[in-house]
């Protein structure tokens, strides 16, 4: 076997095709992912390119450092201009493609002579991908948009920034970064799905993606009669102390659960005579409701003696949440990552550029980047280099395809024509990106099964604010109860797990190790198994110790730096959990592509997500610009670097908001002439981008002072009615009700665990012949002991009562 068969052997997506239709970054990006995974990639571009490849930061010899980062690994065929030749070469690429990725808008594929819904006559066994800002069906699919838009509509801008100031948009492109990842992991679904239900089409819109994210977690948020708006940079509130924090240099975040856990700040300090004064002042909770401002004066002071990473180090020994809000410097000097092999070095131009991975390692087939390809150099992209942090299995280990392996039953007890239907998970789960996983294997027809103990529930089962959120990200699973603290109980799951095909957990780093229920205890059993851990930092590295939640994931990778104005400094991501939601697509996706390799070899295998490394997997962007030019993360508010103007603006009324972007130079006359004409916009001086980003703050006064005399949907309607990109910031309560959304039945009602139907939002993929709704109601917890225990593991009812009896069974 050559090395390059060898090296393709070894990849999950080994043998599969995918034909790449698109430009920007939500397809290439979906189709970077698929290549890192094994698959062949083919990336069609117009004569001149996909626009990407002018995108700035560029190196010396003029290649884009963005591009690289979206598009290595592929090989590139450019079209000749000529529509009949142009429309038979990519009728003959997608002849035997197993994906077709592209988010190409109608307009734009007519000028390529693309014709999508062709070519997949042309090509009947390939699962079709479609990405686009609002979805190809509704009364928005021909309407433009871009991230500032998507994050208006999809009830992220409503809550970033501070009140009384312009909302905010997600900034280096994340909206269109998360559609990629989702579309990727669409596609393996579809994929694996293919042989018994044919070809899936799958339609997904970077919008739904945010309003998934932002219903989900809004559950939470409003179940605590909070309000989905903006704080800016606010701290009180809870158990102090949480949120952002200063140091000696720079900021940390601080996500505090207990009130156990300021004590242990409490002694980290030396328990301060301050802190006797009061008896309030020993007391988390009633600091973080009433006197924040008082304790803050000793607790700030104190943090202030102490850099980010002591203060990490001090967090390891107290058990303490906390993390480093860190710069593109930091990242890329940060000693975890390079133990635990993140990085690929790209040669572009005579210059090395380092991007990141992805944010999982798996053990029988790493991740694998390759080269930049150049624009029709047809297979430059077909060698990769294998991600040298991961470990691999040995010859002796791999199954082949007649080794023991679980298969997949015929049609699965919940699902029909869900494309999962079939396999089975068994979750150990807790808040949000752990569960998140087992709901998106469970809308797509997976019987996901929730471990859960009486004696430590998840929180936000046990929370009555948080129980609506628990409802949302745990509908359509089954719950036993086992107390894994026992042998019984742990020999219990491991008998459950021979049975299923995926087990996964979000623990700390070695807590399933810790129970019995490491890897190499459940292969054993069951060596067809996939194993996914989902810890903050990973199994491995110098900070494997980290804990926490989203916003340490997302602070790690530069994205809490990154939001705010530049005059008042950043205001973070705040509660919206994109990190959690991060971790848990990119979960689903390597896990799915550990099952797509299984089904081919027999081999099970370990996956090692950090979610720190899935964060910063998306860096990408603000870690080319620090290394190219030099460029820090710092607030810009809505500034782009390609777009002006390129921000959002008030309407008439209070806290109505209205998000315009001007792509071109073209967009710009357009919106010119919408406004009349003014003086002051007929400036020649205006006429360029250059132009326009060097008088920015002069346009958007301008603007301001327009559009705050108009009906927010109405400005809106008439701004996209002359071809712009516009969109109308909603407020969390108007998702539902917004009309793209509603046609595309963004949410639902479904049975909670509580008793009462209770809304969900629904996993943002519209895949052909499957059903939109969720699979079921949230469980009470064991209320399928019976069921899992007898139907899967042929226990009979005095074997079961024999484990209640033992407390085995809770």
């Amino acid at each position: 076997m050559s090395d390059e068969a060898s090296s393709q052997s070894a990849a999950a997506l080994a043998g599969l095709r995918v034909v790449e239709i698109g430009e920007g970054v939500s397809a290439p990006f979906c189709a970077r992912v698929l290549a890192n995974l094994g698959a062949r990639v083919v990336k069609v571009e117009p004569p001149q390119g996909d626009p990407a490849r002018a995108w700035e930061p560029l190196v010396a010899g003029g290649s884009s450092a963005m591009f690289a980062y979206l598009n290595a690994g592929k090989s590139s065929v450019r079209l000749s201009g000529d529509a009949a030749a142009d429309a038979a070469r990519v009728t003959e690429l997608v002849a035997d493609a197993d994906v077709i990725v592209s988010n190409l808008s109608p307009q734009r594929a007519r000028e390529w002579a693309c014709d999508v819904s062709s070519l997949l006559a042309a090509a009947p066994q390939a699962v079709s991908v479609q990405l686009s800002p609002f979805g190809s069906t509704g009364p928005w699919s021909d309407r433009r948009g871009n991230a500032l838009s998507v994050s208006a509509v999809g009830g992220i801008s409503v809550i970033l920034g501070e009140p009384g100031r312009p909302p905010l948009h997600l900034p280096y492109e994340m909206p269109a970064l998360q559609a990629g990842l989702h579309g990727a992991a669409a596609a393996v679904t579809a994929l694996l799905d293919r042989e018994r239900s044919g070809r899936r089409e799958i339609d997904i819109a970077e919008s739904e993606v945010l309003a998934y994210y932002a219903g989900g977690m809004s559950r939470f948020i409003l179940g605590a009669n909070g309000k989905w708006q903006r704080r800016g940079f606010e701290r009180h509130g809870g158990i102090y102390p949480s949120g952002f924090y200063p140091c000696q240099d720079g900021f940390i975040f601080l996500a505090t659960q207990t009130r156990a856990q300021w004590a242990g700040f409490l002694e980290l300090m030396g328990n301060p005579e301050w802190a006797d004064a009061n008896p309030v002042y020993r007391d988390g909770v009633a600091i973080g409701w009433k006197h924040a401002d008082e304790v803050d004066v000793h607790f700030i002071p104190w943090l202030a003696g102490h850099t980010r990473r002591e203060l990490t180090e001090m967090a390891k020994r107290a058990t303490l949440v906390l993390g480093p809000i860190n710069g593109a410097e930091d990242i890329l000097a940060e000693k975890h990552l390079d133990a635990r092999g993140f990085w690929t070095d790209l040669e572009l131009g005579g210059d090395t550029v380092r991007i990141p991975g992805m944010g999982y390692r798996m053990s029988a087939t790493p991740w694998r980047v390759g080269a930049v390809p150049e624009l029709g150099g047809g297979d430059a992209g077909a060698e990769s280099r294998e991600n040298p942090g991961a470990s691999r299995s040995s010859d002796a280990d791999k199954g082949g395809a007649g080794a023991d392996k679980r298969g997949r039953s015929a049609g699965g007890s919940f699902g029909g024509a869900r494309p999962l239907a079939g396999y089975r998970a068994v979750e150990f789960g807790f808040n949000w990106a752990g569960p998140m996983v087992g709901q998106i294997l469970a809308d797509m027809g997976m019987e996901v099964i929730k471990v859960e103990t009486g004696g430590r529930l998840d929180f936000m089962r046990h929370w009555p604010h948080a129980r609506s959120f628990f409802h949302n990200t745990n509908r359509g699973k089954r719950s036993i109860s086992v107390n894994v603290k026992t042998e019984q109980g742990r020999a219990l799951v491991r008998r459950l797990v021979a049975h299923s095909d995926i087990v996964f957990d979000n623990f700390a780093a070695g807590v399933m190790a810790k129970n019995g229920l490491a890897y190499e205890d459940l292969r054993r059993e069951a060596p067809h198994i996939i194993a996914l851990s989902m810890a903050m930092a990973g199994q491995c590295g110098p900070l494997a110790h980290l804990r926490g939640f989203a916003t340490i994931a997302t602070g790690f990778a530069g994205f809490e730096s990154a939001i705010g104005y530049p005059e008042t400094g950043p205001t973070g991501l705040p509660v919206i959990g994109v990190g959690d939601a991060n971790a848990a697509i990119q979960s689903v996706l390597a896990a799915l592509a550990a099952l797509w390799h299984r089904e081919r070899t027999g081999e099970g295998q370990f996956i090692d997500l950090s979610q720190v490394e899935a964060a910063a997997a998306l860096s990408g962007e603000p870690l080319v610009r620090y290394q190219v030019a030099g460029e820090s993360i710092a607030p810009r508010a809505n500034a782009h670097p390609r777009m002006a103007p390129h921000g959002i603006y008030p309407a008439r009324g209070e806290e109505r908001w209205v998000a315009l972007a001007i792509e071109s130079d073209a967009d710009w006359r357009r919106l010119v002439e919408l406004l009349g004409a003014p003086a002051w916009a007929r400036d020649a001086a205006l006429a360029t981008f250059e132009q326009r980003r060097e008088r920015a703050e002069e346009i958007d006064a301008q603007l301001a002072a327009w559009t705050s005399e108009r009906d927010r949907d109405e400005l809106v309607d008439e701004l996209c009615g002359a071809g712009l990109a516009a969109a109308p910031v909603l407020e969390i309560e108007e998702l539902a009700s917004w009309p793209q959304f509603q046609a595309r039945s963004i949410s639902q009602d479904a049975p909670s665990f509580e008793g009462k139907d209770d809304i969900v939002y629904r996993t943002p993929w519209h895949v052909s012949g499957a059903p939109r709704e969720v699979a079921g109601g949230s469980p009470t917890v064991g209320e399928h002991n019976e069921v899992v225990l007898g139907e899967i593991l042929g226990m009979d009812a005095s074997e079961i009562a024999a484990m209640q009896e033992a407390g085995v069974i809770e």
